[in-house]
């Protein structure tokens, strides 16, 4: 939802990262919800930052929630039933791979089709391959017949 609302106004790559920095600071809850230190609730944030950059750019690139919420819930309940912390290369790599997940899926949406256009199969190819719509006399003298 937030995502969305940030679309409106934003490019992709902004809307995404603010997205995602939220998604981090809501895991400041820590510091009123348990007992770990400071330094290790603001590198979970920094983190979650991150993993939200990844989540966030999937659901901007296909938007479909329902695989998002299923991948955060095996990563806390993963994250909860560990016996030990995961090691600290381990983490980076997992970090950097989610960075790059990100970038590669907000390089790479295709625009959707708008369901008002004429559904010839040159309009629809055009406007996908332009952004435009084709215009009202096929683009023969770029001028409209009816108004002639």
């Amino acid at each position: 939802m937030i995502l969305s609302r940030l679309e409106a106004s934003y490019r992709p790559l902004l809307a995404v990262t603010i997205t995602a920095a939220l998604f981090g600071l809501q895991h400041l809850s820590a510091f009123a919800l348990t007992s770990r230190e400071a330094g290790d609730i603001l590198g979970n944030v920094a983190l979650s930052g991150i993993y939200g950059f990844a989540l966030a750019a999937f659901q901007w690139r296909f938007r479909w929630i329902w695989p998002l919420i299923l991948v955060h819930a095996l990563a806390d309940f993963v994250t909860l039933l560990a016996a030990e912390p995961l090691s600290d290369g381990l983490i980076v790599a997992a970090q950097v791979t989610l960075l790059a997940l990100g970038l590669v899926l907000l390089r790479w949406r295709v625009p959707p089709v708008d369901p008002d256009l004429p559904r010839t199969h040159d309009a629809g190819v055009r406007t996908r391959l332009t952004g435009r719509a084709p215009l009202a006399d096929g683009g023969r003298d770029g001028c409209n017949q009816d108004a002639r």
